[in-house]
């Protein structure tokens, strides 16, 4: 049973990042997300190939930054507040990810009242995500609210609803 849910896993997400290689409206309508278009070039797991990821809302085509004060917001896609790391603590094939800033140990965490920030990584289950890629939506282990946005830019969690401020996507 192990076996057939690790390679389920696989299989997802090699989906995953199938559908991220294809620009939506939103992003490829965007100056500063247009620069950044994926290079993944068909890699079966976002988590393997080297580098950063940005993470953009597929509404707006905005980029998930932060900075080590913990701040998190949507905002331009070619700055380096928008550089992430996965990291999948569980293993190799597993869907539960560590969403890492990629310039100092600040894990993407949240609560139960729905705030999202920057906290330094503990390994605790409010820092860790599953990506559902059947909605594209990063649920919070923890929490099971999933990551959500504003044209406001302001970044928090609530239950998912698969609206498209829920919807997420990977640049290279």
């Amino acid at each position: 049973m192990k076996l057939f849910r690790r390679m389920t896993a696989s299989v997802a997400i090699a989906v995953l990042v199938a559908m991220a290689m294809v620009a939506s409206p939103a992003q490829a309508s965007t100056p500063d997300a247009a620069s950044t278009l994926s290079d993944t070039n068909g890699s079966p797991d976002p988590v393997s190939t080297a580098g950063s990821r940005r993470i953009y809302d597929q509404q707006t085509g905005r980029c998930l930054s932060t900075n080590s004060s913990g701040a998190v917001w949507t905002g331009r896609c070619d700055v380096p507040e928008s550089e992430w790391f996965m990291s999948n603590p569980g293993g190799c094939c597993g869907s539960r990810f560590n969403i890492i800033w990629a310039h100092a140990n600040i894990c993407l965490d949240s609560d139960y009242a729905g705030n999202v920030y920057g906290l330094g990584c503990n390994g605790g289950f409010f820092q860790s995500w599953e990506w559902v890629w059947t909605t594209q939506e990063f649920r919070n282990t923890q929490t099971g609210r999933c990551l959500d946005r504003n044209y406001n830019g302001q970044v928090y969690t609530l239950p998912c609803n698969g609206g498209r401020f829920q919807k997420w996507a990977f640049i290279g």
